[in-house]
């Protein structure tokens, strides 16, 4: 919506590839994040119209930023710049939490601007068949730079993984909570993150599920980073890794020595 549109325009914090790319016919004037996003509401004559459409996607970060800004281009360009949406797309490298942030244009574009609206881009199963491709192609990526990771498009709950799904709280919702504001969503979105804790303190192997599903070997650090997703509180953080590291069904490899 257009609150979103312009909160995207202003918020540049923690942005490390920002560009905006365009699909063949599209003039020039677009490259221009302001023209481009007047333009897209200008073209809207109803107050309640839907201007753009927001995407978000985490970037593995063990592809490093340069690999992982090539991967987003590749996804944004293939799917959505290819079907001609103009993509308004910044890559965000916060520690632990790299993402895309991405705006699309909802109508078709030719040299004089943008024409009519395009219905079929909002079909249920397009955002399947994004969900998908996008990891193929990250899976593709990481096997190519030698990583033993693997994304699954699925939901949590066709992979059999016993959380509920939460949704990255980004830093607007960070800011809000430090001027002593406390949004709706934030809300919901911790009290999700607190079931979650309490199911994993009841069934710590739920973290090897987890890791598991995306590699076949991990490190203790890879333990501590997927048990930071749930806890923030330090004692609840040590105790649970205390019992992980103790548990039966953790399995060490001891490197071999060759004589």
């Amino acid at each position: 919506d257009r609150r979103q549109r312009q909160m995207c325009i202003r918020d540049r914090s923690g942005v490390v590839h920002s560009e905006i790319l365009l699909p063949e016919g599209a003039p020039e004037w677009m490259r221009d994040r302001e023209q481009l996003w007047n333009a897209a509401e200008a073209a809207e004559k109803r107050r309640d119209a839907q201007v753009a459409r927001e995407v978000e996607f985490a970037l593995p970060e063990e592809l490093g930023q340069i690999e992982a800004i090539r991967l987003a281009r590749e996804f944004v360009q293939r799917e959505f710049v290819a079907r001609g949406m103009v993509a308004d797309l910044n890559v965000h490298w916060e520690e632990g939490n790299p993402h895309a942030h991405v705006m699309l244009t909802m109508r078709e574009v030719g040299p004089d601007g943008f024409g009519r609206k395009v219905r079929e881009w909002n079909q249920v199963g397009l955002l399947r068949e994004w969900r998908e491709h996008w990891a193929d192609l990250a899976n593709e990526h990481l096997m190519r730079a030698g990583f033993d990771v693997h994304i699954d498009h699925r939901s949590f709950k066709d992979q059999g993984i016993e959380l509920e799904p939460t949704a990255h709280l980004g830093k607007a919702v960070d800011e809000m909570r430090g001027r002593g504001e406390y949004p709706e969503r934030a809300r919901r979105l911790e009290e999700v993150r607190e079931r979650n804790a309490q199911r994993i303190e009841q069934k710590p192997e739920i973290v090897f599920d987890n890791l598991t599903r995306r590699q076949s070997t991990f490190t203790r650090r890879d333990i501590a980073r997927e048990v930071f997703r749930y806890f923030d509180d330090g004692d609840r953080f040590r105790n649970l890794m205390a019992r992980l590291e103790g548990s039966a069904e953790l399995v060490r490899l001891v490197p071999t020595v060759k004589n």
